[in-house]
């Protein structure tokens, strides 16, 4: 015998992606250490880590929004519809804002935007595996 599903939740999947905020403060926490060690006055590391971390953080946000404003089995295909929005929606913004980050921000360390914004999606798979909602 087989047990219902448990009812989505989508508001425990936003709580989780809010406490984002907290990897992103961490990493600009290290990144002024390390522009502190180095001496760099610019703080550039810093300033890119926080502009890719800013990047992957808001487009997460913003596909959950997109993806779980649906939920209940009567709106199967507007939820299916949903999510690939939500995904196309995410990758655009994304390829924007690399595309803004590379032209506005001066001095640029591609590594450092790059690697903030890989640290906050390999934070999002790690939660996804933790919390099984």
């Amino acid at each position: 015998m087989s047990k219902p599903a448990k009812p989505f939740d989508p508001q425990s999947i936003q709580q989780s992606i809010n406490k984002q905020s907290w990897l992103i403060l961490g990493l600009v926490a290290i990144g002024i250490a390390w522009d502190v060690w180095q001496g760099n006055s610019q703080y550039m590391v810093s300033k890119n880590l926080l502009a890719g971390s800013v990047l992957g953080w808001v487009s997460q946000i913003i596909f959950a929004k997109i993806s779980l404003s649906k939920s209940g089995y009567q709106q199967r295909r507007q939820i299916v519809h949903r999510f690939y929005q939500a995904h196309m929606v995410k990758w655009l913004l994304t390829i924007v804002g690399f595309a803004l980050i590379f032209l506005l921000l001066k001095p640029l360390n591609a590594i450092a935007v790059f690697a903030g914004y890989l640290i906050l999606q390999m934070s999002y798979l790690i939660i996804t595996y933790r919390n099984p909602w």
